[in-house]
């Protein structure tokens, strides 16, 4: 399966290099391809590859976001010129859910931080 994982820090990382061995392809959709991180991920074979996150989520099936709270809005803004597709819609207003949570002081006791 195609997968775009969203976010190249320690989670998406993580996420991108054991879903990769357990014979996934891998998008990892990110700002900056040449990170160091990034780099050896692309060293494990020819189906993980880097790219900004438009082109990675327009190739893939399944979508996983790991990215900072505090960048997850610009995330989702990467969307909406993919088209009105309802999931899109959906993710988004889960991620407006999850945001209002950790406003409300959910989040606090885990490090999360919001700027509004």
């Amino acid at each position: 399966m195609k997968i775009a994982i969203i976010g190249a820090g320690n989670i998406g990382a993580a996420l991108s290099k054991t879903l990769y061995l357990k014979g996934h392809d891998i998008v990892i959709g990110t700002r900056d391809t040449n990170q160091s991180n990034i780099l050896e991920l692309l060293k494990l074979g020819p189906n993980i590859t880097a790219t900004n996150v438009k082109s990675a989520v327009s190739k893939s099936i399944l979508i996983i976001i790991a990215v900072l709270l505090d960048a997850l809005i610009d995330t989702l803004n990467n969307f909406r010129d993919l088209g009105g597709d309802e999931n899109l819609k959906h993710l988004e207003n889960l991620a407006g859910a999850w945001a209002t949570l950790v406003r409300a002081g959910l989040g606090r006791s885990c490090g999360f931080k919001v700027v509004s």
